[in-house]
């Protein structure tokens, strides 16, 4: 194959492989037959473990893994606020009655600015 300037590293690449198939196609290709095999694990290998790594095997890859539990450590969370104190809430509650008093007082004319 001759190269030239304006030849891609990817054209250059291609040559010998570009025939076969992709890893995942091949993959997908023989899942078949690895499925068989676990299967054929699970029903007739004696040893406990093996089969059940290709039962974790098939239920991973068939079901998809379970999600992993966060592991948040018990130093980073954050710690509740303290309550407020006896002033801080009376001090509050004067001013939301405030408030209330303000919004249902009747204005008159003069205070909206009206003459």
């Amino acid at each position: 194959m001759k190269h030239n300037s304006k030849t891609s590293v990817v054209e250059r690449h291609k040559g010998k492989n570009s025939d076969k198939p992709s890893l995942p196609a091949q993959a997908r290709q023989h899942a078949p037959a690895a499925i068989g095999e676990l299967v054929r694990i699970i029903e007739n290998t004696k040893s406990d473990a093996a089969r059940l790594a290709a039962i974790n095997i098939l239920f991973d890859r068939g079901l998809g893994k379970p999600p992993k539990p966060l592991d948040i450590a018990i130093k980073d969370r954050v710690k509740p606020a303290r309550p407020p104190s006896k002033e801080q809430l009376e001090r509050r509650v004067a001013n939301y009655e405030q408030l209330i008093l303000e919004a249902f007082t009747p204005r008159t004319a003069k205070a909206e600015g009206e003459t």
